[in-house]
């Protein structure tokens, strides 16, 4: 398949994760990729936790992502308004946040920020074929969602106060 891109701005609000997940899919299939189950989880799961980052630490403005697909790989950029270099951190088991880009890691073939003008811009390369790479050595994906839901609906249920 030939190269194409794709850029788009999102307001830094609760809704831009899912926008941004509803648009990667969307000039995908338009381009003629069919995903695979697992590859199509992934990217959302990607995609949706680099526009998070940059919703909760970039405060209100505008986040640019660009979309660009090439062959087998797709690379997924966030920009976003602030200065601070996302790091990743282990997050305790009772931790509601801080998972996000420890994800993103462990998904994508690589990932990594740079600085702009501007603010920052975070990217991640992702398989758009066969499996994922780092699969062979890590749970499966659903296996990971599953587990992140469950410590999510642990912590909710040992926070609920006994009546």
């Amino acid at each position: 398949m030939s190269a194409h891109e794709a850029c788009w701005h999102l307001h830094a609000e609760p809704f831009a994760p899912g926008e941004a997940r509803h648009q990667v899919v969307e000039h995908l299939t338009r381009w003629g990729y069919q995903l695979e189950p697992a590859i199509d989880e992934a990217l959302r799961l990607v995609t949706s936790e680099l526009v998070t980052n940059a919703v909760v630490h970039a405060g209100k403005g505008k986040i640019t992502v660009t979309l660009r697909a090439e062959g087998p790989e797709v690379y997924v950029e966030v920009q976003d308004g602030s200065m601070n270099e996302p790091c990743v951190h282990r997050s305790a088991d009772d931790e509601e946040n801080g998972r996000g880009l420890f994800l993103v890691e462990m998904l994508s073939s690589s990932w990594g920020s740079e600085p702009v003008h501007d603010g920052k811009k975070v990217w991640a390369l992702m398989p758009l074929t066969g499996q994922l790479d780092k699969a062979a050595s890590r749970p499966l994906l659903g296996d990971l969602a599953r587990m992140v839901c469950l410590g999510r609906l642990f912590l909710l249920v040992c926070l609920l106060p006994v009546a």
